[in-house]
């Protein structure tokens, strides 16, 4: 086997809190960690006879407690796990033989994906690593892993993130798009973003006395009106 192909981890749902979960097919049981399990409203059951646990610090851990029922929420299907509990560090879950043997889960290695069968079809997890989402995945952790965090003196950042379009992506609004304006393309210019207006510092108004037309002007520029009108190119 290639070095870590028998361990894969990413974020999954379990008891409608986010955890840090490594499927490990090294450990015979599955565990979590006392501080994520103390935001369950499953009371543990003592066993009755200890189980010897070797975390990945040497330590030797005796366990007589385990949590039934649990729920894993997996690409929004649930699937029922137990779970012992144990001091871990680096992991909120250890999901090991017991639970990857009862759905028949399968981890490949080479493409860094979880598989479990479910029906007619394959429910594919990619884990932290997977070619496919190493570029757009987040690091999720817990509220309690967050808690433990500040508590040791680690700083916490609040910030809220909104998406933005790539400057190319834009659509910017161009002559054709406007009517009446793509009429007369000589006179306006190709870009719309802005027609400023330049303004001469100290200008006035330009100001006509009025002025009365003779009476045969008057009557030209009636008749021509009334013709304007008979044709529906003005209004009254």
């Amino acid at each position: 086997d290639k070095p870590g192909c028998e361990h894969r981890y990413g974020y999954v749902l379990l008891n409608n809190c986010y955890a840090s979960v490594l499927f490990d097919t090294g450990a015979d049981r599955s565990f979590v960690s006392t501080a994520f399990s103390s935001q369950f409203d499953i009371a543990p059951t003592v066993l009755d006879h200890d189980y010897v646990v070797e975390p990945a610090d040497g330590r030797i851990v005796s366990i007589n407690t385990i949590i039934h029922s649990c729920t894993l929420n997996f690409l929004n299907h649930p699937f029922n796990i137990d779970l012992m509990p144990v001091e871990m560090g680096s992991f909120d879950v250890i999901i090991g033989m017991d639970w990857l043997s009862r759905y028949q889960a399968v981890i490949v290695c080479a493409d860094k994906i979880f598989c479990i069968p479910w029906g007619r079809k394959n429910l594919i997890f990619h884990g932290d690593e997977s070619n496919q989402e190493r570029e757009a995945r987040l690091n999720i952790i817990s509220c309690a892993k967050t808690q433990k965090y500040m508590l040791k003196g680690c700083q916490v950042f609040l910030a809220h993130v909104t998406t933005k379009e790539a400057e190319g992506k834009l659509k910017k609004k161009r002559l054709e798009n406007v009517p009446i304006v793509r009429d007369f393309h000589k006179v306006f210019p190709e870009d719309l973003s802005g027609i400023p207006i330049d303004l001469i510092p100290g200008a006035a108004l330009v100001a006509r006395a009025s002025y009365r037309l003779a009476p045969p002007k008057m009557k030209e520029l009636s008749e021509q009106l009334k013709e304007l009108s008979d044709k529906g190119f003005i209004r009254p």
